[in-house]
């Protein structure tokens, strides 16, 4: 009875088989590309992470940007546009990671916090945070409290 069953079902079974293995090797792929993405922003990031210390070795005048005795008053243009992008840069790890690109790790929230600190990227963020996102005005108000 068994292998009569067996036998005229053969081809249904067999056909299961195979839907469930390409189900799972959809997923499985689905996986390695979600990673694979996910390790191609990680680079993208460090990449735009060594632009802007490239500029602090080719501009040594924006190093006054984290001199704790600046007065904020005293920035230069060349300041200002250089701390709002590393801002805009700040940003684009806060939503990237907010959508799931890559993970936050603690190190990341440490440098933004160490870099707020300094009196001149705190006033410019300041003048900035206006127009960002409420989102990530609380994020970095939520960094800057701890």
């Amino acid at each position: 009875m068994f292998w009569e069953l067996l036998r005229q079902h053969l081809f249904d079974i067999i056909q299961t088989v195979f839907l469930f293995l390409g189900f799972w090797l959809a997923a499985k792929s689905y996986q390695d590309d979600d990673r694979s993405r996910q390790v191609g922003h990680l680079l993208q990031l460090a990449e735009n992470y060594q632009k802007l210390k490239n500029v602090l070795i080719d501009k040594p005048e924006l190093a006054s940007i984290f001199d704790q005795k600046k007065k904020p008053e005293k920035i230069t243009p060349a300041e200002q546009n250089y701390i709002k992008q590393i801002i805009m840069q700040i940003y684009s790890v806060y939503i990237a990671t907010k959508l799931g690109q890559f993970d936050s790790f603690e190190g990341i929230e440490n440098d933004v916090r160490r870099f707020l600190s300094f009196p001149l990227p705190a006033g410019v963020w300041k003048e900035v945070k206006r127009f960002q996102d409420r989102e990530f005005v609380a994020y970095i108000e939520g960094l800057q409290e701890t």
